[in-house]
């Protein structure tokens, strides 16, 4: 198995660029069975399963404020435990470039295995309320599942520590949590001595890394950090 973070810039590179990159990177160009990708980005949004066509995608996504731009390409994500279907908006180049690459590669949002890892969590823990942050570069995923659904997921920018803590107090606010009996756990781009981590720890004290999941709790050599592939690790739960 291989883990890999990587960032690509954004639109004002040119599509040559992202072409170089992905045949001259080792892991990029390399043959495997099965290949999945996640794509991070905030242009997205969730649907009852109940309620989804296809036909209706792009109307969906402007109803939630989710407007395309020139180039994009609208790919929905229906989720096995969550019961939902995520709609969002990736670069339409670099899907066809993937899919030139690797025909059958499984292409999702990132926040696909993050709630179909909190449906299982919540079969599997004392608490019934759980808030998970997803930290990356410079933007952070809150997803809450409360009562056993779920009732945030989306993106936030941030630029400084106020920012940052705001929007936390503010889900947990608005979505009256009961601080004992709510999970708080971050991962991603983040360890315990991170400034955002000590920071959030003074306002939501029962704050701590999210662990493995429990199907990949062994030694994997160079990956010291755990928490950093918490959604790559999930994505078994989305097949």
């Amino acid at each position: 198995m291989l883990l890999e973070s990587i960032s690509l810039a954004g639109r004002d590179i040119h599509y040559a660029r992202h072409e170089e990159i992905m045949l001259t990177h080792k892991i990029l160009k390399a043959r495997y069975k099965k290949v999945s990708v996640l794509f991070n980005t905030p242009k997205f949004t969730l649907v009852p399963a109940s309620l989804y066509e296809a036909k209706n995608a792009e109307d969906l996504m402007l109803f939630c404020g989710r407007k395309a731009e020139p180039g994009d390409k609208i790919i929905s994500n229906r989720m096995h435990l969550g019961e939902m279907v995520c709609l969002c908006y990736v670069p339409e180049f670099l899907y066809y470039f993937i899919r030139s690459q690797h025909e059958n590669a499984v292409i999702m949002h990132h926040v696909v295995p993050i709630i179909e890892s909190l449906v299982l969590k919540r079969e599997h823990s004392k608490k019934s309320d759980r808030l998970m942050l997803y930290f990356h570069d410079d933007e952070m995923t809150i997803t809450v599942s409360k009562n056993g659904s779920i009732e945030l997921c989306n993106t936030f920018g941030y630029s400084n520590m106020d920012d940052m803590v705001y929007y936390v107090l503010f889900a947990i606010d608005q979505l009256r949590l009961d601080t004992k009996q709510t999970s708080f756990e971050v991962f991603g781009d983040i360890e315990a001595d991170d400034i955002r981590f000590m920071t959030l720890r003074k306002y939501v004290g029962d704050l701590k890394l999210t662990d493995r999941p429990v199907y990949f709790n062994y030694d994997f050599g160079r990956v010291s950090n755990q928490q950093q592939f918490y959604n790559l690790f999930n994505l078994m739960l989305c097949e």
